[in-house]
């Protein structure tokens, strides 16, 4: 009758496989641990704050939670203040799950993708918090859900709709005692004159670099003017969150008013 022996045959052969592998979990957790401190914000020096971070008098704002997955339809971009979740350019055949068939004014308007940044970050650290929205269009459509939907408070509103007969000031109680700013009649540019208010003049005289500052754009077109010459008077960098409908010619997109304000491509 055969006996099966123990493995291993030698007791210091036993002592030294059990050696091997605690030196080898050893030199696994040291590495794991230094490699996951040493390229985080607090390790290399950089700043793990969104905001207005290093600024004279500013708390830091820290991000409470990571940004969420992005969603079906976009794509993540990286970009030097963390990662973008940008909706990919649509399908010929559907837009957010719609088909071009089915898309109506209000489905087309769908804004439940947004990612708030007021929901990511602590905006109440912030001195003040400004909300520009270019292109009131009717007080419900535009200015009531951003009140309605973003989550924090508005110190002040300033607004500019250049149709004098779309937007009524509902005198929303939301936006502190004269604190609402609105410029009916008048259209946001590139200067000062009776038609156009130099919006980077504006953005420069009412937002301090230590303020929470949110655009709205939807101004029909003139964003491919505005926004670049935003940048060259370098007032960009005082925005923390811009949302922009960006106008570019369409043949789905046409019914719903694209490409009547301007020859630019989704190219």
């Amino acid at each position: 009758q055969a006996t099966m022996r123990s493995w291993p045959p030698y007791p210091h052969l036993k002592v030294f496989l059990i050696g091997q592998v605690f030196i080898i979990l050893s030199v696994w957790f040291v590495f794991t641990t230094f490699a996951g401190t040493s390229g985080s914000p607090e390790a290399s020096g950089a700043s793990g704050v969104a905001g207005a971070s290093g600024v004279s008098g500013v708390p830091p704002v820290h991000i409470e939670a990571p940004l969420p997955p992005p969603r079906d339809g976009f794509l993540q971009v990286d970009h030097p203040l963390g990662p973008l979740f940008v909706l990919h350019p649509p399908l010929p055949e559907s837009l957010r799950g719609h088909t071009w068939e089915a898309l109506t004014p209000e489905n087309v308007e769908d804004r439940s993708f947004l990612i708030l940044l007021g929901s990511l970050i602590n905006v109440s650290a912030y001195p003040k918090r400004i909300l520009y929205d270019l292109g009131l269009h009717q007080y419900e459509s535009s200015l009531r859900w951003m009140l309605d939907n973003y989550p924090a408070h508005f110190d002040e509103v300033y607004g500019f709709e250049c149709d004098k007969t779309i937007f009524e000031d509902k005198k929303d109680p939301r936006i502190p005692e004269g604190g609402a700013h609105f410029f009916i009649g008048k259209y946001v540019g590139t200067t000062d004159d009776e038609k156009f208010i130099d919006f980077s003049r504006l953005l420069r005289e009412t937002c301090r670099k230590e303020d929470f500052c949110v655009i709205k754009m939807d101004i029909e077109g003139a964003e491919w003017s505005l926004l670049p010459a935003m940048e060259e008077q370098g007032v960009h960098s005082l925005v923390d969150e811009l949302f922009v409908e960006l106008h570019f010619q369409d043949p789905h997109m046409t019914r719903f008013g694209w490409g009547e304000s301007g020859p630019h491509s989704v190219e």
